[in-house]
């Protein structure tokens, strides 16, 4: 009975979450899902986050087996990385919601998500230096790396669950195999060269979009304002805590000024990071315009945008901290700032395949996972220090398409 209990709310944890997203998501829509009482859900659970971290470990178990299972530790090793990744295509197709559960939502729960997320990592970073060390002639791929290359292969897996493209992950299996396995015969011949003078965010830059056409500069100005204060106010508090009447308290303008503005804090926030976050591409493109072949233009790129990384708080704290919390718009806006480098970093060829895009999005997501991960863990002076085993990781994965 009770074994049967924690199952279905499980179940129904998964479907509500896929739904309408962690934050969401409520008990009692968890309890009607599942045919059991709120009385009986705290006999099992202490809280919502308590229940979603027992059935992120359940499901963890489970998927890790499947893949195991599938890429056994005998034969080729690149057939045994390519199995892998095709047992991982057939789980999105067969168990959308469950693996978005794993690899999405896990993002927006806060803090509490990292350490289940942190063992997730840790057991397919086994599974891949275990396959490394198997291969004759390899060259050693650092953690940083190594945690790169499941990242990459992660957000793969989610934007296929996303895009509810599972038989294009599987049709990639073979190119993302060849991607996995370039690192352990490629990682550390680029030599990456810093620049002589580090990279600084620009002063001044911010929140500065403004609604197009004629528009009363006082109400352009309380727009600005608005911007503004979400952002600061959200760094300083977090955005669980944001509310809207701080920002409009903090802005300098009424409730109703804020609503003639933005529906939502999520709305307000958004806004204003993308206006944050010109600042960095700029800089990064700018970068990459400045050399005149690849990879000396990507190298000078990442280190102008991981200059940004380092020296600007509010651009990394809302970038890999704060969106994340708001949920999948949150997790949507990322993306798209990651479409933006891979745009600036590698511009896709007019013949370019879909292969093609799966391997450079998993490149860079790659790299910004590493980072997120240092950042999450308050290790920010490691970032410069990182930052030629970003550069490598970069080059390593899209000199193919080339």
């Amino acid at each position: 009975m009770a074994a049967d209990q924690r199952r279905r709310l499980f179940d129904a944890l998964v479907a509500a979450v896929s739904a309408n997203g962690y934050p969401a998501t409520t008990v009692d829509e968890v309890t009607a899902g599942a045919g059991v009482s709120k009385r009986d859900f705290y006999v099992h659970f202490e809280s919502k986050e308590d229940c979603f971290l027992q059935a992120f470990d359940e499901l963890l178990e489970s998927f890790a087996r499947k893949i195991e299972a599938a890429a056994p530790t005998h034969g080729e090793v690149a057939e045994q990385v390519r199995e892998a990744i095709e047992a991982l295509a057939r789980i999105i197709a067969d168990e959308p919601e469950a693996l978005q559960f794993l690899l999405v939502d896990s993002l927006t729960i806060g803090p509490a998500g990292n350490d289940p997320r942190e063992r997730s990592q840790e057991r397919f970073e086994a599974m891949l230096e275990a396959a490394f060390r198997r291969m004759p002639e390899s060259r050693p791929v650092s953690e940083f790396q190594r945690r790169a290359i499941v990242i990459g292969l992660r957000l793969s897996s989610y934007r296929a669950i996303r895009d509810r493209s599972a038989d294009s992950l599987l049709a990639a299996a073979p190119a993302l195999s060849d991607w996995v396995l370039a690192y352990p015969t490629q990682a550390g011949r680029t030599s990456p060269t810093p620049p002589q003078q580090p990279v600084a965010a620009a002063a001044g830059e911010g929140p500065t979009a403004v609604r197009s056409g004629a528009e009363d500069p006082a109400e352009a100005d309380a727009r600005k304002r608005i911007l503004w204060a979400a952002a600061e106010l959200c760094c300083q508090v977090g955005y669980r805590k944001l509310t809207i009447q701080g920002v409009s308290a903090r802005a300098r303008v009424s409730n109703r000024t804020f609503y003639q503005h933005f529906e939502s804090k999520e709305e307000a926030l958004l806004a204003a990071f993308e206006g944050i976050a010109q600042g960095p591409l700029r800089a990064t493109a700018e970068a990459f315009a400045s050399r005149t072949r690849w990879p000396r233009q990507a190298e000078a790129a990442l280190y102008a945008f991981l200059g940004h990384v380092q020296s600007d708080t509010r651009f990394r704290q809302l970038a890999f901290l704060e969106l994340p919390a708001i949920g999948r718009l949150g997790l949507r806006q990322i993306d798209l700032l990651m479409d933006d480098l891979k745009q600036i970093l590698s511009p896709a060829k007019p013949d370019a395949s879909g292969q093609d895009h799966i391997i450079r999005a998993a490149t860079i997501g790659g790299v910004w996972g590493a980072l997120r991960h240092e950042i999450v863990g308050e290790r920010i002076e490691k970032l410069t220090a990182l930052a030629p085993e970003a550069v490598d990781f970069v080059i390593v994965g899209l000199s193919d398409l080339r």
